[in-house]
């Protein structure tokens, strides 16, 4: 669904069926055309002026894609996948990659966009990394106090200081804030600012969104779609909450609010996390009785 929204109200410009279920999805600079990443890894262009074009594939990763950025250039898609990797591709020419950024060791859950050369990534292996996209290089590693599933970022000082946000898989405060600063020979910093707890345990967090001074939380209570509005300088609940119609307005949208719908299920997101089985330990454990066994029978 495609929104075209103002700070007092929203307006429905066009509904369009996917063929797979979505992933993840960004605007690029202008919003004219939007990129939908889906389940199985193809990501696809939909232009958002002329809302009745056909979507354009514009490449394919072999595992689920959690994220994708567009350059403010509009030069390079970065998307990050389930398999440990950021991947740096042109555009238009998508059929070129330009670079990885490899070092995660789980799922890439969160991208964002810091200059026009570095990026910020976080994952399930408990780590926030910047990076230089263009050269694919590592340059900061922070660890997180647990896997991270979404990243937001928002840029307090032009080229130079960062406020993150990542929000945290399963631990008792659900969201932690970050500054990050750049300083002049292009090393980077990160310093721990807050932890907003969002009445973690209570009910189901699915994602969040930031503006300058409060933090909105969606997620599922009562399997409903719920929305909570926190303050981003204490972490407590704002005191004024959502603007009023907004979450009937995507519920009708939705229809959640029609009779018989189903009920609001966030992701299982256990599910992101690789299961890795260990073959070597079997192996061994027959080997050793299989030569028990035979010297058992050599000496019968």
């Amino acid at each position: 669904m495609l929104y075209r929204s103002r700070p007092e109200n929203a307006r429905l410009l066009s509904t369009r069926p996917l063929s797979r279920a979505s992933s993840a999805l960004r605007f690029c600079s202008d919003s004219s055309s939007v990129l939908v990443t889906d389940k199985t890894g193809d990501c696809y262009q939909y232009d958002c002026v002329e809302v009745e074009a056909p979507p354009r594939l514009l490449l394919g990763h072999l595992s689920v894609v959690y994220d994708i950025l567009w350059s403010e250039d509009q030069q390079h898609i970065i998307t990050c996948d389930r398999d440990d990797k950021i991947r740096v591709t042109n555009y238009p020419a998508t059929f070129d990659i330009h670079s990885y950024c490899l070092g995660h060791r789980e799922f890439v859950s969160g991208l964002a966009l810091l200059t026009e050369q570095h990026i910020a990534s976080t994952s399930g292996d408990k780590t926030l990394r910047v990076w230089n996209y263009i050269q694919g290089k590592e340059l900061l590693q922070h660890e997180l106090p647990a896997p991270a599933v979404r990243l937001l970022v928002r840029q307090l000082e032009p080229e130079k200081v960062f406020q993150a946000a990542v929000l945290f898989y399963e631990h008792v405060d659900a969201l932690g804030l970050y500054r990050l600063e750049r300083s002049s020979d292009d090393t980077w910093s990160v310093t721990a600012t807050q932890l907003v707890c969002a009445e973690a345990g209570s009910w189901s967090i699915s994602n969040f969104t930031l503006t300058s001074d409060r933090i909105y939380i969606t997620g599922a209570e009562n399997k409903r779609l719920s929305l909570r509005v926190y303050d981003i300088a204490t972490g407590q609940p704002a005191s004024s909450g959502v603007p009023e119609g907004w979450l009937k307005m995507v519920l009708d949208g939705l229809g959640a609010n029609e009779e018989g719908a189903p009920p609001f299920i966030p992701e299982d997101l256990s599910v992101w996390f690789k299961k890795r089985f260990d073959n070597v330990s079997d192996y061994l454990e027959r080997k050793k009785r299989r030569i028990e066994e035979q010297q058992q029978q050599k000496c019968g």
